[in-house]
């Protein structure tokens, strides 16, 4: 879930909208991409200051094996977890 690879039949608008998605929920996030499709860097810079706020961490390279070799997401304490779970009822119920 962690891992995002982006292939030239996606958009770049579903790594980019999970990569800010993530990272706020408190997730380690490694994105993988071919050379030539990074994402937009205010997306980036979104993703880096969840990651301060939140306690997580944002990678990404261009080497598929780098991506894989690195853990997909975690949620590293209880708390964390716990306010997940309730963010997405609380998107679930409207």
């Amino acid at each position: 879930m962690g891992i995002l690879p982006v292939s030239y039949g996606k958009p770049l608008s579903v790594p980019q909208g999970v990569i800010g998605l993530f990272t706020r929920f408190g997730m380690d996030v490694t994105l993988a991409h071919p050379e030539g499709y990074d994402v937009f860097p205010e997306v980036e810079e979104i993703a880096r200051k969840n990651c301060e706020k939140y306690g997580s961490k944002f990678h990404k390279t261009n080497a598929m094996k780098e991506a894989l070799g690195t853990p997909t997401s975690s949620i590293r304490s209880p708390g964390r977890r716990s306010r997940l779970w309730k963010a997405l009822r609380a998107l679930c119920q409207g």
